[in-house]
């Protein structure tokens, strides 16, 4: 984890093994390989949804905005349920280095469902999916955003002259108050990265973090979010939630952290791999 990710008054360093090789999310630990499914790790992201307020406003329309949170990889059902082996590693494609051709089309039928389902998610599922190549325009600037390669640079531009049209086609059919739209964009990265952390990372190998910096309301001022590894879990400071305490819990896939040597071989042990209940918890500092 970049150094700038951490918080400016912790000299902790970070030492954690972060795989980046398969389409779902990885924990590499003791020869093993922790697979989450996107599709998964977006139920637990939404589950935040539920439980904010805390140092917060709460979220309005509630509704929307979780299902937004909830689909937000949706798209990447497919990918995950056949995942491809990457011949410089002999482990899976990570969504972090899977061909960007791949990675659009996953967002482009994220945005579709979503919208599908619910206008104002799908706006909000857009904002996401496009802000992914455009640094998150600007709100979490400790976040380095992937290169776009040159043969995926037509396929990348395309897939975000889509989402502009279908931002301004449901901007002009909803009319959203801009603070508030924003204010949830933002909000959304925090459950996000919270939830993404969760997955990935251990909580033993987990100085202060920088999470990300939010609206405290929309129109409102902004406050920092930070996370660090305890005894019991992840603390989040300040505290988000309503709860005392949250408990998350996901199913995830072991397999051996070993080359593999074609796709079949790959989908084969996925499909045979045992399905453990992983669970975390999150309280205050």
């Amino acid at each position: 984890m970049p150094a700038a990710w951490r918080r400016p008054r912790s000299g902790a360093s970070l030492c954690i093994t972060k795989a980046r090789y398969a389409t779902m999310i990885v924990r590499a630990e003791c020869g093993q390989l922790c697979l989450t499914e996107q599709t998964e790790h977006a139920r637990m992201a939404a589950e935040l949804v539920g439980w904010w307020g805390g140092v917060c406003a709460p979220v309005e329309p509630a509704d929307a905005v979780k299902l937004a949170v909830a689909l937000h990889d949706a798209g990447w059902a497919e990918v995950d349920a056949s995942p491809q082996v990457n011949p410089d590693t002999g482990r899976p494609y990570s969504f972090l280095d899977i061909p960007q051709d791949v990675h659009v089309a996953a967002h482009t039928r994220t945005v579709r469902r979503a919208r599908q389902a619910d206008p104002y998610a799908g706006l909000l599922t857009s904002l996401h999916s496009a802000g992914l190549y455009r640094n998150r325009y600007g709100h979490l600037p400790h976040i380095a955003q992937r290169p776009v390669a040159p043969q995926w640079r037509e396929a990348v531009d395309r897939f975000l002259a889509e989402q502009d049209a279908v931002q301004e086609e449901l901007t002009a059919a909803l009319r959203p108050d801009p603070a508030v739209l924003w204010t949830h964009y933002r909000w959304f990265q925090l459950w996000d990265m919270l939830s993404l952390y969760s997955c990935m990372f251990s909580p033993g190998d987990t100085p202060d973090t920088l999470l990300c910096t939010v609206p405290r309301a929309p129109g409102g001022a902004d406050i920092t979010f930070y996370l660090q590894g305890s005894d019991a879990g992840f603390s989040v400071d300040p505290w988000p939630f309503t709860e005392d305490r949250i408990v998350l819990r996901w199913a995830a896939r072991i397999l051996p952290d070993r080359p593999y040597r074609s796709d079949a071989e790959l989908q084969d042990a996925y499909a045979r791999a045992s399905v453990v209940q992983q669970e975390i918890v999150l309280h205050p500092r």
